[in-house]
């Protein structure tokens, strides 16, 4: 069966629907003669700020394709997202984006929509040194350890006094945390005034990146220099700063929601390391329409990258939010899951972010 093949029914009304930013759950959006749905699924990690940014991008890219959009949220969960991903492929999906919460889930789910000849582009690529990555059509980079070594280089030369820093992760298993982490490392490796007191995990979550903060600024009261991986934790903190009053600390968030262009250059956020989640988005269902319409296994080339620089202001920077929404339903129901197929030792990554 060819990826060709897969395109060749018209998309019905339930497209026309998609297109102005919803996807439509219940009614076909059409089928070719291989009985493949014209329809694309998008599983999130959760529903926030920044992957509202993400999905709005997807649609965007669809508009005009023919194709009907599925979004569903995983709320952080790797059973939910397994959920979807199973969800989408028994729907026979043309295709998939995944923006992961578990890079073992979202693989092996890549591994099953593979075997159903479905293509699957990961929108968070986390990292290169497994074996992961043939099960997926494409991916997204806009992170990993050059990310961190960017951030690095900042503190070098913003804080050339040196402090003690906490460093807010984002999700641990989702590979882009450990990627940052190594990179932050290896920048700050030679220069001792720098030293990382705190590590934690906020989750990418408003609540659980105050929580890493506050526990670590009571047992390191030094501490100078916060470093987070997401910009909904980053808004969060650049609030908790505030209302505790440090205007001493160095923050330094990752990514923007529509709030941090409204902290940045404030006491309590003073850069970011910048990327535009719709071009996230966009990026990855672009690519995705070209695997399915050139019959590809895998896009040529296989990682697509998405600018990032550090900036301590969003005037002139790419768009990281557009006026088309998707509408992101709730997980799929956990009875669409069955067990997932235990890979191969040659399929499993043992690298983190692999």
């Amino acid at each position: 069966m060819t990826r060709r093949g897969l395109l060749a029914a018209g998309a019905g009304a339930a497209a026309a629907a998609a297109l102005s930013g919803c996807h439509v759950p219940v009614i076909n959006p059409g089928v070719d003669r291989s009985n493949k749905r014209k329809l694309i699924g998008l599983s999130l990690y959760a529903d926030d700020a920044y992957t509202r940014s993400v999905a709005a991008g997807v649609v965007a890219a669809l508009k005009g394709s023919g194709y009907a959009l599925l979004a569903r949220r995983a709320d952080l969960s790797a059973s939910k997202e397994a959920a979807n991903l199973q969800s989408f492929v028994r729907r026979k999906a043309a295709g998939i984006v995944v923006l992961p919460v578990s890079v073992e889930t979202s693989t092996r789910g890549a591994q099953i929509a593979q075997s159903a000849s479905i293509a699957v582009v990961d929108a968070l690529y986390p990292g290169p040194g497994g074996t992961g990555d043939k099960f997926f059509a494409a991916a997204v980079d806009y992170g990993g350890e050059a990310g961190g070594r960017m951030v690095g280089r900042y503190l070098l030369d913003h804080a050339p006094q040196g402090g003690e820093i906490v460093v807010v992760q984002g999700i641990l298993g989702q590979g882009d945390s450990e990627q940052l982490d190594g990179g932050l490392d290896a920048a700050l490796a030679d220069h001792p005034r720098f030293r990382v007191v705190a590590r934690g995990p906020g989750g990418q979550t408003a609540a659980g990146a105050v929580a890493v903060v506050r526990q670590a600024l009571a047992a390191h009261p030094r501490a100078s220099i916060v470093v987070d991986y997401g910009a909904v934790m980053g808004d969060a903190i650049a609030a908790y700063l505030q209302a505790i009053g440090r205007r001493d600390i160095l923050h330094v968030t990752a990514g923007a929601t529509p709030q941090t262009g409204r902290w940045l250059g404030t006491p309590f956020l003073r850069a970011t390391r910048y990327w535009s989640a719709a071009e996230v988005g966009r990026e990855a269902a672009a690519t995705l329409l070209q695997v399915i319409r050139d019959e590809d296994e895998q896009a040529d080339p296989f990682l697509r990258k998405v600018a990032q620089q550090m900036r301590m202001s969003l005037r002139g920077a790419a768009p990281n939010n557009l006026t088309t929404q998707a509408k992101i339903q709730p997980p799929a129901p956990q009875t669409d899951v069955e067990p997932l197929p235990q890979q191969t030792p040659t399929s499993t990554s043992t690298v983190p972010g692999a």
